[in-house]
Parts: C-alpha cells; sequence; structure tokens
C-alpha cells in the first residue's frame, strides 16, 4: 500500500458532508488530478468564506484541494446574498 493509498477516500468523507464545502490536504503525487481520490480533511462548512479561511491557516507548503460537495442551487445558497 502506498503512502497515498493510507489517506482516506475522498467520496467516502464526502458522503458525510453533503451540500458543504470541503478542504483536504492531498499527496503530491495526486496535485496535478482533476479529482484527487485520497486527502486529510481539513474543513467543511456550508460557508466557503470559513473554509477558506481554514485553509490560510493550513502550511504554506501543503497541496489543498477545495470543492464545493452538493448540488448547483446549493452552492448559490452558500454564498447567501453576495
Amino acid at each position: 500500500m502506498t503512502e497515498v493509498e493510507r489517506l482516506p477516500l475522498i467520496e467516502d468523507i464526502a458522503r458525510i458532508f453533503p451540500n458543504e464545502w470541503l478542504a483536504f490536504i492531498i499527496s503530491p503525487e495526486e496535485d496535478d488530478d482533476l479529482e484527487p481520490a485520497h486527502g486529510k480533511l481539513i474543513a467543511h462548512s456550508p460557508n466557503p468564506d470559513e473554509v477558506y479561511d481554514a485553509v490560510n491557516t493550513v502550511l504554506w507548503n501543503q497541496h489543498v484541494y477545495v470543492y464545493f460537495n452538493g448540488d448547483i442551487d446549493s452552492l448559490k445558497a452558500s454564498y447567501g446574498d453576495a
């Protein structure tokens, strides 16, 4: 088992947090992938600002993957009135 494969599957974690923004630290090997498969969850929230604030506290040399885990209407609603 490779070091990357030891990280949890993003899809497994995503099932727990529908319609939320998710941020993961990912392996450099998966950084060029459009949708990395493995990662360590560092933040989740319905509010994108909260997730990006958490991402900004991560060490500068980490590879981070952020995405919205839901449908387009929920994505729009996550931005509130902005």
